[in-house]
């Protein structure tokens, strides 16, 4: 992909390391949860700002959308959104004037997923405005949030030919409606075809990033996916072509023992957290699950 070549991709890395530098430092000077936040804010603000920079510099190259440096504007999209729930979970008062930022800057990736995280992410937010102390108080997030929400969707809506992001999200309730949502759902199709087609694949999978070209190799009749997706099957023949989903390539990829391995670790991580009451962890958790299924 030519990492080594792009300079937002090094600022992202060189955000993490800072993290952690800041995380070792501050773990030394103040206690473990005030470190934890301190390290967080800053990291998310310099995020923040290589986000607007690099988006800033599509819009200026005439793009009609952005994809924050990332290789596709979805997984910018699920980045965006985890910060945003790092900020409504972990930061102080300026946890919502900071995550509703991120929101609205994950609006212009014009990416579908994030109409899949907002209701959680919403969800978050009223739980957080719940535990605040005074009734004025949470009577006034409350109040910021229902008129932040109501801004921001008559915005898109008014603006729905130059943002295309009602459009998208309404491909997601018809499956025929959207070829890139048909091409996902073939492709798990054609995973779960694979993983039983025969006893060493089933046992031992068809070997990390080999799906694609084992697919155009296999008896399975491809050809509903090439009608939607030409480009996927070129990209197949150089073996270059993704799965799109990190549960398939597990599921096909993988060998068995692994295969079980990822399921039990993905209960053990539920039942954890609902012992332990984070349900906030929880509900972010739904709609990365969900991101995942179709992205990889």
């Amino acid at each position: 992909y030519g990492y080594h070549g792009k300079i937002f991709v090094t600022l992202h890395i060189i955000t993490g390391l800072v993290f952690f530098f800041l995380m070792a430092d501050g773990l030394q000077r103040y206690s473990s949860q005030a470190a934890l936040k301190k390290c967080i804010l800053i990291s998310i603000l310099v995020s923040i700002a290589i986000l607007i920079i690099s988006a800033a510099l599509d819009f200026k190259n005439g793009l009609p959308r952005t994809s924050f440096t990332f290789d596709d504007k979805s997984h910018a999209s699920i980045y965006i959104c985890f910060l945003s729930f790092l900020s409504l979970h972990y930061l102080g008062a300026s946890r919502y004037l900071i995550s509703s930022l991120l929101i609205i800057l994950c609006f212009f990736s014009v990416s579908r997923l994030v109409a899949v995280f907002i209701p959680f992410l919403l969800v978050i937010a009223v739980m957080q405005i719940i535990k605040e102390g005074s009734v004025l108080k949470k009577a006034l997030l409350t109040l910021m949030l229902l008129t932040s929400t109501i801004i921001a969707v008559n915005y898109i809506y008014k603006n729905s030919e130059k943002i295309q992001l009602l459009e998208r999200i309404d491909s997601t309730s018809t499956v025929s409606s959207s070829d890139s949502t048909s091409a996902h759902i073939l492709l798990l199709e054609y995973a779960a075809i694979l993983k039983f087609d025969s006893i060493p694949n089933f046992l031992f999978g068809v070997s990390p990033g080999s799906f694609a070209d084992i697919l155009i190799r296999s008896d399975i009749d491809y050809s509903n996916l090439a009608s939607i997706d030409p480009a996927f099957i070129e990209n197949a023949r150089n073996s270059t072509a993704p799965i799109h989903s990190t549960h398939a390539a597990v599921l096909v990829e993988a060998p068995f023992p692994a295969l079980i391995v990822y399921i039990a670790i993905i209960i053990s991580i539920v039942v954890k957290n609902i012992r332990r009451k984070n349900y906030e962890l929880l509900l972010f958790g739904a709609p990365f699950f969900i991101s995942i299924m179709f992205y990889s």
